[in-house]
């Protein structure tokens, strides 16, 4: 799992089948090459983190806290729950995934107890929190509940996908989803009625199982190897609208340093190159008279391409620059 606290990101590292080698540790995203500082470490599979003001809050066969604050920190457990599969706080309260059921505890009370707040039919492994609900993936499907309501139904939001989800977030209005065994993200856009579930990215690394959005990045960790990624530009990322899908569209070369081709296209069409800033570098106009983009005067690097016309949906599409 991932949080965040001002510019600081914290992970929840349960180190596979390394029994008491779990850590939770933090970054600075301030830092062009931030350096891991462990917190916590001994850790027997630690599953889930949670913040609630400087209280990391964190699953390991206990319910256990400590305050981020602190040079050394000091655990403090809370309560045992034998299976945690996420956190996230309400209101004062602090929401468990459980082992088929969503329950709560009292983040004021000095003595908290375990409140059942849902039963569900399997475990649910991921939560957001959006606009007064509280949503939440179990199984192949998206659901949300009231959390002000004594005993709330869930409402499904999406079912039938691809795999179990492992993880959800929200920016703005769009909704983030990584399953297990599928190495894309996907979104629902809840703009727009009905909601439809789309491919945002391919990860290409494995996995998503856990998000965590700063400013206008977003973290993923899961995949191949003990990292995290990070997708620069949210905002312009996800500002793409649909309205046909284009054929499938690629660059080629890629990597290049003087000229790109998009080839999968036969008409005119825009095209809007970005820096991993989110800020436009190079834009215009091509058509099968004139193909080539030059990127010679770009620095070395990613950069995003944004392909649109007044008929199709616009493509967002990477590549390098050597």
């Amino acid at each position: 799992n991932l949080a965040v606290h001002n510019d600081e990101l914290y992970i929840c590292d349960h180190s596979g089948n390394n029994i008491g080698q779990g850590t939770i540790s933090k970054i600075d995203l301030t830092e062009e090459n931030p350096v891991v500082v462990d917190l916590v470490t001994g850790l027997i599979y630690p599953r889930a983190i949670g913040l609630y003001g400087n209280d990391l809050y964190f699953s390991n066969g206990t319910i256990s806290k400590f305050d981020i604050t602190e040079t050394n920190p000091v655990v403090e457990d809370i309560m045992y729950v034998s299976s945690t599969y996420a956190l996230i706080e309400i209101d004062d309260f602090l929401y468990i995934a459980g082992d088929n059921s969503i329950s709560k505890i009292d983040l004021t009370s000095s003595n908290p107890s375990l409140i059942n707040v849902v039963s569900l039919p399997v475990r649910p492994l991921a939560f957001t929190y959006r606009d007064g609900f509280l949503y939440f993936g179990y199984g192949t499907k998206v659901a949300k509940i009231d959390p002000t309501q004594t005993n709330p139904v869930p409402e499904i939001v999406m079912e039938n996908l691809e795999s179990n989800i492992y993880s959800l977030i929200f920016y703005e209005d769009k909704l983030l989803i990584g399953m297990s065994l599928i190495s894309k993200i996907s979104m629902v856009d809840f703009s727009q009625d009905p909601l439809v579930l789309e491919d945002f990215m391919d990860t290409e690394t494995g996995r998503p199982t856990a998000f965590a959005i700063h400013n206008d990045d977003l973290y993923v960790a899961g995949g191949i190897g003990n990292n995290i990624f990070k997708i620069e530009g949210l905002s312009m990322l996800l500002s793409v609208e649909e309205v046909q899908p284009f054929i499938a569209l690629s660059i080629y070369p890629n990597p290049s340093s003087e000229n790109i081709k998009i080839l999968g296209i036969n008409r005119k069409y825009n095209f809007e190159i970005f820096d991993l800033n989110g800020q436009l570098v190079l834009k215009g106009q091509r058509d099968e008279a004139i193909q080539n983009i030059n990127i010679d005067n770009l620095s070395s690097g990613l950069y995003h391409i944004k392909i649109s016309d007044n008929t199709s949906k616009a493509h967002v599409l990477k590549f390098i620059k050597h």
